[in-house]
Order: structure tokens, then C-alpha cells, then sequence
């Protein structure tokens, strides 16, 4: 059973982590930084450092990809923002 729940969650996490995609790409090709709310990128990042230590301590790899990856997707886009914030 613990194999299926992994592979779900693997699942889960491809389908999350396609969704940022777009609206990053759409951020660093139009350069507009107007409509990216930067209070929902900030508490993504803390609750995927959060879910990463809850991740490590389950030891369920499955969370710990997912949330890496999404640390990395809302990372980037708070250090875009930062960037072009005077743009």
C-alpha cells in the first residue's frame, strides 16, 4: 500500500508542479510583475519549507520532491520580483 501512496504522490506532484510553469514563463516573457500576487508567493515558499521538514522527518520521498520543487518555483519567482520591482 505504502508503494501506491508514493506513486500518487508522485503523481500529485508532477500535476503541481506544471501548474506554476506557465504563469512563471508568462512572468519572464512579458516582464509583468503587476499581476503576480507576491503575498501568495511568500507564504508558498514558507509552507514548502515547512511541508519539507515535515517531508524529511515522514521520510516519504514523494513530499520531499514535491515541495523542493515547489520551493524552487515560488524562489524563483520571488527573486524575479525582487529584481524587476523598480521596472
Amino acid at each position: 500500500m505504502e508503494t501506491y501512496i508514493e506513486i500518487i504522490g508522485f503523481i500529485a506532484t508532477i500535476l503541481l508542479c506544471i501548474a506554476y510553469i506557465p504563469p512563471i514563463i508568462k512572468m519572464i516573457k512579458t516582464k509583468d510583475i503587476k499581476s503576480i500576487d507576491k503575498n501568495m508567493f511568500r507564504i508558498l515558499f514558507m509552507a514548502s519549507i515547512l511541508w519539507i521538514v515535515v517531508s524529511i522527518y515522514k521520510e516519504s520521498i514523494s513530499l520531499i520532491v514535491c515541495n523542493s520543487i515547489t520551493f524552487l518555483e515560488c524562489s524563483t519567482v520571488l527573486i524575479y520580483l525582487r529584481i524587476n520591482k523598480n521596472e
